[in-house]
């Protein structure tokens, strides 16, 4: 397993060129109140909480190598701690944990970033990489040959997706420890920092695709087991974006048996094949939590959440949609497409008019050249 420290960044150091930019810039002003004092408004679209949560989701995704080199040490500039950093967490904290075991279909990467004053805490997973075939092979590993089990609510589960639940307890002891770090107050950097028990922070847990499925399967282990009480109360909301379904009836019940549940709210961008996985042809599968889908604006659909395709050659035509897609005729016969589960596309659809994730100067002045007010 490797575990890593990012580079600990402020306002200084990823300010953008013109001087006026500070006006508009972080992003977002007094965006750790916002995340502390989370309610069920939060999870609109329209909210600041969805857009930056999108983008700590999104750049999930990057390069871990620079920051490698001595665990104990913050060493290269992580793409998470800089967007967080922009979006108004200056002065963030960012570690890594990520193991890779390719023989067992293995590839998970948590990023735990801590705000400076220790009063919020996100947990983003990476979801399936394009390029790596171990991860698409956990996508694709739905059952154990051998009955897996896991107790929820009191009850043994046995319908969660196998390759997202290992995945998953890959990381988990290493998330769970920094974790718990956090909940007493102290730098997840392993640093001697006295905390704060008495002040827990403001808990959220999010990711893209596979990385979402992650993100609720270890929010349905901290609401169902009572040994992790402290990240229970802390626990605000999982947010996920183009999420495919972690389990069937049995994940579902469980999920409803908690007594007041952490919300997990799941958007859906246009014609994303991801949340239709895995196909019905595996087993019956189903979404849990509430659901916002987008096809030009954001409606709230959990009344009539997705479902599943009916086998893998939806998935097939979604991937032949992605270049046929260009020609506009033939972009009209695919039901689905995999461009449009592109992380991009769901932090522009989530960001205002004229905002985005990096806080520089194309969107930041108005049309008479003067810096726009703070949001």
């Amino acid at each position: 397993m490797q575990v890593s420290n990012a580079q600990v960044l402020d306002l200084d150091d990823l300010r953008p060129y013109r001087p006026t930019i500070d006006n508009r810039f972080p992003v977002y002003r007094g965006l750790v109140d916002h995340l502390v004092a989370f309610d069920e408004t939060h999870l609109r679209p329209d909210d600041p909480t969805s857009h930056v949560l999108a983008a700590c989701a999104g750049y999930a995704y990057a390069e871990t190598a620079s920051t490698l080199l001595d665990p104990e040490l913050p060493q290269g500039i992580n793409a998470v701690s800089a967007a967080m950093t922009r979006l108004g967490l200056p002065g963030c904290r960012c570690r890594i944990i990520s193991e890779q075991v390719d023989a067992m279909l293995i590839r998970s990467t948590a990023f735990v970033v801590q705000s400076a004053d220790a009063r919020v805490v996100l947990v983003a997973y990476r979801g399936t990489e394009p390029s790596n075939i171990i991860s698409w092979g956990t996508d694709l590993d739905v059952h154990s040959r051998e009955r897996t089990r896991i107790r929820l609510a009191g009850t043994a589960v046995d319908d969660l997706h196998a390759g997202f639940h290992r995945n998953v307890r890959a990381t988990a002891f290493e998330v769970l420890r920094t974790l718990q770090r956090a909940m007493a107050g102290r730098s997840i950097y392993d640093t001697d920092t006295d905390g704060d028990a008495a002040r827990p922070p403001a808990l959220y847990l999010t990711g893209h695709s596979l990385g979402g499925a992650m993100a609720v399967i270890l929010g349905l282990r901290i609401m169902t087991n009572p040994v992790y009480d402290e990240l229970r109360r802390a626990l605000r909301a999982i947010y996920t974006f183009g999420q495919p379904m972690v389990g069937g009836d049995g994940a579902a019940a469980a999920y409803a048996a908690v007594v007041d549940p952490a919300p997990i709210a799941r958007f859906v961008y246009r014609q994303d094949p991801v949340p239709h996985l895995p196909p019905a042809t595996v087993g019956r599968y189903r979404h849990i939590g509430r659901e916002w889908r987008y096809g030009g604006g954001w409606a709230d659909t959990s009344g009539r959440p997705v479902g599943q395709m009916l086998s893998t050659l939806g998935f097939a035509g979604a991937l032949a949609a992605f270049p046929l897609g260009q020609v506009r005729p033939l972009g009209r016969l695919f039901p689905y497409t995999i461009s449009d589960h592109f992380p991009h596309y769901y932090i522009d659809a989530l960001a205002a008019a004229d905002v985005c994730e990096f806080g520089d100067d194309e969107l930041s002045a108005g049309p008479d050249g003067r810096p726009r007010p703070p949001r």
